[in-house]
């Protein structure tokens, strides 16, 4: 064969195997780009890591420090929701979670005023992206045993949390009430909300009483309001009744001006054992909406939290439903006990945390707000009540110059009084055109929901106001009437109030002039025997 016929030959041969080269060259390169990569991307990890930490480690952080608290199921619940993960499908709840933290005590007042600003936009904002808790079952609620024993058909027992009775033998449904273990401060199952017994559950309320060794019953409601039955009354008004196996006798009752402590004995038929259980029924919560004020309910809480036994049950709370006025006492007890250890409080995380176990906690926005000024009143005024064995050496403190003060603890204790507001719309009556002439001071006024009022006069505007406002006394609601010196314009005024509201005692503790000033209008002559004729009402002026 010629030489010029090889040639050919060979480039057929040497052209495929180039072309196959060129290929595991390019591959090659390939391979060692991406390794090159990988390896700078590595780096750039372990570079970030040094520099940011990564969202593993940050959320290892956070599990870390609140593992310092897991002993408060509330920062457990946080702990789960910010571990869970970012996904919203995976854990919807997080974000509001991680939006809403604790709240340190020094920053309260200014986080409430800024709930408060443009009419309360962000306070409704908050409330309401609170999760309702509304995902978890109720089957044993909705058999139709246990449906009459739910006062209200939508108030109901969640299954994973409710209180489960020990079964009576041969009657079914007896291990249900409509009642459901709630967390406290550092405490599961510190409380049992539940609704306000009925006629047929009254032995089973008892039971649950006896059975889980509660020491401590709050009933946050009175028997009847607006003529509507909100609780039916499930103890005895004087000695002994028995209700199914409970033998409860009345041993004691108290009553004072804003709530009433009621003692019990109870006995368990076949069982030696007695025990003693105290019952406060609050009495200040009006009809609608909230308290005016959250002084009363402060009192009863600490009255409350001083007589339950340490190593006692659940305290046992109740309104009508369980849910709303029974959610403000259980938040805020549970928050008071926080601000002792931690400086903080977490409404907002509290509430999230008893919707999970009960619905409807905290009914409306109004108690949510309430919440709130209840724990700042606790935190800016703490508590003032004095054993009387320690009066003495406590006027003694409040007369010292405090520390890193200039004045007294009287002075700043009054301060704060000082400094407490009221809105305007708490005065809508001596604030109308027809009375504010009747008001002596003008920055002295009576609030709305306390003042005296007058039998109006027929065809006469503003007939029913006079400066004067209701008291409580330690026993009795409404026990005296606080009212400004009588005016010239408003001595027909006061006679009538003292006739109506048949008041026997006035008590003047000013002269009729002081410091060049007139304090009252001469209404009375100082003579032994007088005769005052105001309208039809005629008054005896004894010595």
């Amino acid at each position: 064969m010629s030489r010029h016929a090889e040639e050919p030959e060979m480039l057929w041969v040497m052209g495929p195997v180039l072309a196959v080269i060129l290929i595991i060259l390019i591959v090659i390169a390939i391979l060692l780009f991406k390794s090159t990569a990988i390896i700078m991307g590595n780096e750039d990890i372990q570079s970030q890591k040094r520099t940011c930490p990564a969202k593993d480690e940050h959320m290892a952080g956070v599990k870390d420090s609140l593992l310092a608290h897991s002993s408060d199921p509330v920062e457990m619940r946080r702990l789960n929701y910010q571990t869970q993960g970012s996904s919203a499908l995976s854990c919807p709840k997080t974000p509001r979670m991680r939006e809403h933290p604790s709240i340190p005590i020094s920053d309260l007042a200014d986080y409430i005023e800024r709930l408060k600003a443009n009419d309360g936009l962000r306070f409704s904002q908050e409330y309401e992206s609170i999760d309702p808790g509304q995902q978890f079952t109720w089957e044993h609620s909705n058999l139709e045993v246990n449906k009459p024993k739910n006062r209200y058909a939508n108030v109901i027992a969640y299954d994973h949390s409710r209180v489960i009775l020990t079964p009576v033998d041969g009657v079914s449904g007896s291990d249900y009430i409509n009642a459901n273990y709630i967390d406290g401060y550092r405490k599961q199952n510190a409380y049992i909300a539940t609704q306000g017994p009925l006629p047929e559950t009254l032995s089973d309320f008892w039971r649950m009483v006896w059975e889980q060794r509660t020491c401590t019953i709050i009933m946050m409601t009175r028997l009847e309001e607006k003529s509507r039955v909100k609780c039916d009354q499930y103890w005895p008004s004087r000695g002994t009744e028995t209700y199914g196996m409970i033998q409860v006798t009345m041993l004691d009752t108290v009553e004072l001006a804003t709530y009433s402590v009621r003692t019990f004995t109870l006995y368990k038929n076949g069982s030696s054992e007695k025990r003693e259980v105290r019952q406060f029924q609050f009495m200040a919560w009006p009809d609608h909406g909230v308290p005016e004020y959250p002084t009363p309910t402060l009192s009863f809480l600490r009255r409350v939290k001083a007589c339950n036994p340490p190593d006692a049950g659940p305290m046992v709370v109740h309104c009508s439903a369980g849910v709303g006025r029974t959610g403000c006492f259980i938040v805020i007890e549970a928050m008071l006990e926080r601000m002792k250890h931690e400086k903080s409080v977490d409404i907002y995380g509290h509430v999230t945390c008893m919707r999970s176990q009960r619905n409807y906690m905290v009914q409306t926005e109004d108690q949510y707000i309430f919440i709130h000024e209840a724990l700042l009143e606790a935190a800016t005024c703490g508590n003032t009540e004095v054993p009387a064995r320690n009066l003495y050496a406590h006027i003694q403190k409040l007369t010292q110059v405090s520390a890193g003060e200039s004045v007294t603890a009287m002075e700043l204790e009054f301060k704060k009084l000082a400094n407490s507001k009221a809105h305007t719309s708490r005065f809508i009556s001596a604030n109308l055109p027809c009375n504010k002439f009747k008001n002596r001071l003008v920055n002295i006024m009576p609030f709305e929901s306390t003042r005296v009022c007058l039998q109006p006069i027929r065809g006469v505007e503003g007939s029913d106001y006079i400066n004067a406002s209701f008291i409580d006394g330690y026993r009795q609601q409404k026990a005296y009437m606080a009212t400004q010196g009588p005016l010239s314009e408003t001595t027909e005024d006061f006679w009538r109030m003292l006739w109506e509201h048949n008041s026997t005692i006035v008590v003047m503790l000013t002269k009729l002039r002081e410091m060049g000033r007139v304090t009252h209008h001469y209404y009375i002559s100082y003579v032994i025997l007088c005769h005052l004729v105001c309208k039809s009402i005629t008054f005896n002026l004894l010595k």
